[in-house]
């Protein structure tokens, strides 16, 4: 009877041993099996979201960036101030109106000027828009564009006027006026 309980014992505590084994090496494979699931999402985020997008033609840029830093210099000699204006300013209206106000260094309108307006949302940058700016009246120029969200937009204005060239970048918070009365939700 010894014999018997002794091989019993044996065989117990060998399918313990392996139980064991197999929770572990189990646990192991999950732990491993989560952590790739986790990168491969990873993965997946960043190359499937349009929200975040490389500036077009960024390292052209990156590449001109001492021309662009002269014209900007430049420009800061001449001593124009910009101004521009976003209409309406409603939520859920795609198209808007950019009102472009330029004055020299005397506070008088630049007129005769041409150039265009680059313009893009700071989440969706591969959405650049080019707009031509249309005269209207002394120093004021429109022109038309799609700004559905709120948030910062990066605008680069590029002027000509005769041989001077005119550079202005800037990045504008924009937040369209809330559709419901104050106080109420």
């Amino acid at each position: 009877m010894t014999t018997v309980m002794h091989d019993q014992s044996e065989v117990s505590e060998e399918i313990a041993e392996r139980r064991a084994r197999r929770l572990w090496v189990s646990f192991v494979c999950l732990f491993l099996g989560a952590n790739l699931a986790m990168g491969g999402l990873a993965v997946y985020l960043a190359s499937s979201d349009p929200s975040l997008s490389i500036i077009p033609n960024y390292y052209q840029k990156g590449l001109d960036w001492d021309k662009t830093k002269a014209v900007l210099a430049e420009t800061e000699r001449t001593g124009w101030a910009v101004d521009i204006a976003v209409t309406p300013d409603l939520p859920n209206v795609p198209q808007r109106v950019l009102t472009v106000t330029i004055k020299d260094r005397d506070g008088n309108p630049v007129e005769g000027a041409q150039g265009t307006l680059t313009l893009f949302h700071h989440a969706h940058a591969r959405e650049e828009q080019v707009v031509s700016l249309e005269p209207r009246e002394a120093g004021v120029y429109f022109g038309n564009a799609v700004m559905i969200p709120e948030g910062n937009w990066d605008f680069t204005l590029v002027l000509t006027k005769g041989s001077e060239k005119y550079m202005w970048l800037k990045t504008i918070p924009l937040f369209w006026v809330s559709r419901y009365p104050q106080g109420t939700p």
